[in-house]
This record gives structure tokens, sequence and C-alpha cells, in this order.
């Protein structure tokens, strides 16, 4: 499965987007390891959210699955 991210730094002007390949199978938690090496981020230090037309949806939940 093919995920598409957009990493927004605080400290900086503008967005960058990253692509991750992910079997069905993977958890939130190695999701955010694989996203902390591309981008230089600490996965503890990023945040994800869904966004959904004007809906914002913050993913907290540590054994979250993609779908």
């Amino acid at each position: 499965m093919l995920l598409m991210f957009t990493v927004v730094r605080l400290n900086q002007p503008h967005a960058v987007k990253y692509g991750l390949c992910l079997n069905m199978d993977e958890k939130y938690r190695s999701l955010k390891k694989q996203l902390s090496v591309l981008c230089g981020v600490p996965a503890s230090r990023l945040l994800l959210v869904e966004v959904y037309g004007t809906l914002v949806r913050v993913s907290l939940c540590l054994s979250y699955h993609v779908m």
C-alpha cells in the first residue's frame, strides 16, 4: 500500500511530501519510524493527522492499523 504524507515543520516556510510503501499489517509505530528516517524528524516528535475535506482527525492510538 502506498501512503502519501506531507511534513510541515514549524520552523520552515514550506511543506515536503513523502511516500511510503507499507504492508497492510503495518502498525502505527512502524509507520512513524519509517517516516522519521525519510524526513529526519524523531518519531517521538511526529504527529500524524488525517485530513478529509474540512475534517481533521488526530491519530494518537499506538495500535492503529493502516487500512
